[in-house]
């Protein structure tokens, strides 16, 4: 049994690496990342014996400790109904993006959406029933933005775009476009639209004589002042409800315009 612990938990070598086990990489990083709490457990440990067994259980235990944490902080980046990145995850990347954008030149887009008449859909649903349907629309969302890939992609696929999404609290989405134009953005808005009809939660309303629809309000961000930019989105959503409300509850689309009175 000690042999084997041993083997463990020793320092990795790359063959650990093949055969389906865990990456090289990943493993160098986990004992770099244990080993300080380690030499303290060993600390003042002479016997040969003791200190083997000593160091093999410090190893274990310190292993698995930093799991656990490392898990416990990447649960609170997200959002725990939609599994999307919460709000405060959600500033730190925009942040990061305008900094970026401001090297790069490349253009952001701010998208706020807003589940229409959430009120109605509550009672319909009940609490437990619309919290389901908000983790159904967090999933869709998840899946139509891909948080990595360049630009240049975005017109390769038909299924994702670009870019970063969150929970803005309530029944309110957040989404962050890298490299968007006009014809991105109503990509984007038509293949959510198109996804609405398939949640689960959608046929349900239905069934109650209500639609579950949007509105999306969408504005470049201002790289001299991306703080205005949130009012600059949020203002657009709000026109695309009022469009909605015109129009029967319909899906609506609004883009800021920096000319708007």
């Amino acid at each position: 049994m000690t042999e084997e612990i041993t083997e463990t938990v020793s320092k990795p070598n790359p063959s650990q690496s093949e055969g389906g086990k865990t990456p090289f990489g990943e493993l160098r990083k986990r004992y770099e990342r244990v080993l300080p709490h380690v030499r303290r457990a060993l600390f003042d440990v002479t016997d040969p014996k003791e200190r083997k067994i000593k160091r093999n259980a410090a190893f274990i235990a310190a292993d698995s400790l930093r799991t656990e944490v490392d898990s416990i902080i990447e649960d609170a980046k997200i959002d725990s109904l939609t599994r999307l990145n919460n709000l405060a995850t959600f500033k730190q990347i925009y942040e990061h993006e305008v900094a970026s954008a401001k090297k790069t030149g490349e253009g952001l887009v701010l998208l706020f959406v807003d589940l229409n008449k959430f009120k109605d859909i509550n009672t319909a649903l009940g609490h437990e029933g619309a919290n389901r349907l908000l983790a159904e629309f967090g999933g869709m969302l998840g899946s139509k933005i891909r948080p990595t890939d360049t630009a240049a992609r975005i017109e390769e696929s038909d299924e994702e775009t670009n870019g970063q999404a969150a929970r803005y609290g309530g029944d309110e989405f957040v989404i962050l476009l890298s490299g968007a134009d006009k014809e991105t953005i109503e990509k984007l808005f038509n293949r959510i639209n198109l996804s609405l009809a398939m949640l689960p939660s959608q046929q349900v309303l239905q069934g109650k004589g209500i639609s579950l629809t949007i509105s999306m309000g969408a504005s470049a961000v201002d790289l001299d002042n991306p703080s205005q930019s949130f009012d600059d989105a949020d203002h657009a959503m709000y026109e695309a409800k009022k469009q909605s409300k015109l129009a029967g509850d319909t899906n609506s689309l609004s883009i800021f315009e920096k000319n708007n009175p």
